[in-house]
């Protein structure tokens, strides 16, 4: 019998972004150790560099957290597939290089309509 206060675990958040058929949010914990539903956008992968890219949106807004003016946020995880490690992506060049990416792959898909 399941008890109610039971938590079930977390997903590991990793496994969830790099499966391209998982359709679920993931979870991330902050640095308070609580968790916080995103969700995942795309993962982009650059020439430039060993990581793949994951464009996340927060499901619910992040206290402290500047929207931009369309009031989003977008947060972009570099992820280390070798050591299944993964951290924001703080360098402004490096996240203008996924959303340029993310955007040429948005332009050849529609012109594939």
């Amino acid at each position: 019998m399941k008890k109610e206060n039971e938590f079930k675990p977390v997903p590991n958040p990793i496994e969830q972004i790099l499966d391209e058929n998982c359709v679920d949010n993931i979870i991330l914990m902050d640095k308070d150790n609580k968790p916080i539903e995103f969700e995942q956008v795309a993962l982009i992968s650059l020439d430039d560099s060993d990581y793949y890219y994951a464009m996340l949106f927060p499901v619910t807004k992040i206290e402290g957290v500047k929207e931009d003016e369309e009031g989003e946020t977008l947060f972009v995880l570099a992820i280390d597939t070798e050591n299944s490690t993964y951290r924001q992506e703080t360098n402004q060049d490096v996240i203008d290089k996924v959303i340029d990416a993310y955007e040429k792959l948005l332009q050849e898909s529609e012109g594939n309509k």
